[in-house]
């Protein structure tokens, strides 16, 4: 469902009856951010799911339903929209034309290669474009872009969860395996963060993965996943198409253009000192805001579904996102050692 505008009038109504549930959601997004913060193994995004699971079946559905839709409607687009002030074309112009194509490449084959594998192991073909955009992209982030670009009918929101899992601790596992791999293929430190940019799901991952590494690795490794997180709009318009059913008018998601119109603000006011002082704490403020949304609109799936129900997904997802992880690092190999 494409996001839309919505101004205080035609909010109000509905806002008083999604207070219960945008309230849970809220304090189980701000416990799993503060229980993150208190040890290394769980992310909070996997915390954020896990504790809407835990609560779930405790709590009255019917009076929080109003609550878990604004939470993984409006306001988890609004979230992704603000993800584009992480992005500066001015960063990205380094990356190159060949090595831009190749990536481009690399993530489209990705996308359809969960696509088709999904569509053969009987998945509907949302979950594999859910699943390819996760590792293509940036992990839950752009699940959830992709979740919210398509229709309902076209993807199940227990594999959107089992994503997002699976993405934070492939991540996790790929902060020591990653180096590993690549001083075994004796990548110099540059191939190396580009290697880890383009294979690693999310960015904080890959920040916290070259940082170790000399300056021109953690320089490479995030210039790559930026230009990952970029090319979430062509993405989504390119693979959302081909669910939409005959007749139905294509149309770009609006929370995709918001998205689009951060980054090059953020393009803009970055490079102008004079705004620095007031623009550089509002960027960090409404990226952290970003943040807590992701993770209350992950609380919120979670209190709608059971453990047992994603359990039940089985192991067909499990094969969908293996295939795209491999995909993705193999092609990733490939761009750090010919481009």
């Amino acid at each position: 469902m494409p996001f839309s505008p919505v101004s205080f009038t035609t909010l109000r109504p509905p806002f008083g009856p999604a207070l219960p549930g945008l309230a849970a959601a809220l304090g189980l997004a701000l416990g799993a951010l503060a229980m993150g913060r208190m040890q290394s193994i769980l992310p909070p995004a996997v915390l954020a799911v896990l504790l809407g699971m835990a609560v779930g079946p405790w709590v009255p559905l019917e009076k929080f339903a109003a609550g878990i839709r604004l939470s993984t409607g409006l306001l988890l687009r609004t979230a992704v929209a603000l993800l584009g002030l992480r992005l500066s074309l001015v960063d990205l112009s380094e990356v190159g034309p060949v090595r831009m194509a190749a990536l481009m490449g690399a993530m489209g084959l990705t996308v359809l290669v969960c696509r088709v594998l999904a569509e053969r192991l009987g998945l509907l073909r949302g979950d594999g474009l859910v699943i390819g955009a996760a590792n293509a992209i940036c992990g839950a982030a752009a699940a959830f872009a992709m979740a919210a670009a398509l229709p309902e009918r076209a993807r199940e929101r227990r594999i959107l969860l089992l994503t997002v899992v699976l993405a934070n601790a492939l991540s996790t596992l790929g902060m020591v395996l990653f180096p590993m791999l690549a001083a075994q293929l004796g990548f110099q430190p540059g191939q190396t963060g580009v290697m880890v940019g383009a294979a690693m799901q999310d960015m904080a991952q890959v920040i916290a993965t070259t940082s170790p590494l000399p300056e021109e690795a953690a320089k490479a490794g995030i210039t790559v996943k930026m230009l990952r997180v970029l090319l979430l709009l062509p993405v989504i318009m390119l693979f959302t198409r081909s669910c939409q059913e005959a007749g139905e008018t294509p149309s770009v998601p609006r929370f995709a253009l918001f998205f689009l119109g951060f980054c090059l603000l953020n393009t803009v006011l970055a490079s102008l000192p004079a705004v620095a002082p007031v623009y550089g704490p509002l960027r960090q403020g409404l990226l952290q805001l970003s943040g807590v949304l992701l993770l209350l609109a992950l609380a919120a799936m979670g209190m709608g579904t059971t453990l047992r129900g994603v359990l039940a997904c089985g192991w067909r997802p499990l094969v969908v996102f293996g295939a795209g992880a491999l995909t993705i690092l193999a092609s990733a190999v490939m761009l750090a050692r010919w481009t």
